[in-house]
């Protein structure tokens, strides 16, 4: 995971943010700028390609040890490895435009998936989290985000996230239901 995005921030900053050359002079739309889009697309499918085999493997690795499957498991089929993937393109191009994750759709369409509904919250959590992350990062190194905002962001999300992390375990072992936290 860590080497794609790596792979996927280099890139990034070898194109440039469009309106300006990039940090090793590619300006948009020329020669080496389609090679490198067209690069990052192969590399792209490539690591589709892996995370099939691999999801496929281990399903199929499951079912010789009898795994005992529990409702919202995940099982290998054609519907699974290309639901999740265009759904994630979906939202993710929606999340682009919008400037926030459409949760109110994300979550409706795990839930479709009968995933357990706490699974389904954490995994939005997370998700969201993980695009903040790249995009904070990403306008930072563009140079489209002062380093005055960029730190006070860093230092707003580790007081915010590491005490809600904690709250949230800790009213649902209290109460002994997810939902109260999911609410929050």
């Amino acid at each position: 995971m860590i080497f794609v995005l790596a792979v996927f921030i280099v890139l990034l900053l070898l194109r440039g943010a469009g309106d300006t050359t990039s940090i090793v002079g590619i300006k948009r739309c020329d020669a080496l700028d389609w090679t490198l889009l067209v690069l990052l697309i192969l590399f792209e499918l490539v690591m589709t390609f892996v995370a099939i085999m691999v999801d496929k493997r281990d399903y199929e690795l499951k079912k010789e040890l009898n795994w005992k499957f529990y409702p919202g498991d995940y099982h290998f089929n054609w519907r699974n490895v290309w639901v999740f993937p265009v759904c994630a393109l979906g939202f993710s191009f929606t999340a682009i435009l919008l400037g926030f994750t459409p949760a109110f759709l994300y979550i409706t369409m795990l839930l479709q998936f009968e995933l357990p509904p706490p699974v389904v919250v954490y995994t939005n959590a997370c998700l969201t989290m993980f695009s903040t992350f790249c995009s904070t990062v990403i306008a930072f190194l563009f140079g489209t985000m002062p380093i005055d905002y960029f730190v006070i962001g860093l230092i707003c999300s580790l007081v915010g996230s590491i005490p809600g992390i904690y709250l949230q375990a800790y009213v649902a072992q209290k109460t002994g239901k997810s939902q109260y936290s999911m609410m929050g």
